[in-house]
């Protein structure tokens, strides 16, 4: 297995069971939806997509059960275009996908490119994992860091947090977005 933590809660002033809804709404109407987490550079995105091609399997979004989380602060804008990482080519958002950000001083954020939705029961979560620390280039197993997103992979020590959803995600996995200002 190989997948991502991503912290879930509240976010773009919506609910965590309003944005489960809605992106539903847009995966049955667009057959995938773009799901929005802080900006990452494209070397990042390109090592976490390697890593992802040597497993040649599912990849999932394991969405964090932080039921004290806090919508991030800064004004809410919509993405309206897309990129691939390893692309200089900017790419209309379908207008059946919405994607609220509190995109802050920077333009920019990322996005997992998902295709279904499921409840933790669904999918086998693993007991023990290992995260790439992307700096390092190295997979870890101490415990795993709070804040942000990381590439998991099964067979370690570290334990898995509890999970709120679990995203899968379709090639080519991870986009870059760029965001428009909400009147």
């Amino acid at each position: 297995m190989i997948g991502f933590w991503h912290p879930f809660g509240p976010h773009g002033g919506e609910t965590r069971k309003q944005i489960i809804e809605r992106k539903r709404k847009e995966i049955q109407k667009n057959r995938w939806t773009l799901w929005s987490f802080q900006y990452r550079t494209d070397k990042t995105l390109n090592q976490w997509i390697a890593q992802i091609k040597k497993n040649k399997g599912r990849v999932f979004v394991f969405c964090s059960d932080s039921e004290g989380a806090r919508d991030p602060k800064g004004k809410k804008f919509y993405a309206k275009q897309f990129r691939y990482p390893t692309s200089s080519t900017w790419n209309n958002i379908p207008s059946a996908i919405g994607i609220p950000h509190p995109f802050g001083k920077k333009p920019l954020a990322c996005a997992f490119k998902v295709k279904s939705i499921y409840n933790p029961e669904v999918i086998r979560i693993p007991k023990g994992i290992k995260w790439l620390c992307v700096g390092e280039n190295k997979w870890r197993e101490d415990k795993l860091p709070t804040r942000g997103e990381y590439l998991l992979k099964s067979d370690g020590r570290c334990k898995l947090r509890k999970v709120y959803k679990i995203l899968e995600l379709v090639f080519p996995y991870l986009v870059v977005i760029k965001s428009q200002k909400i009147n």
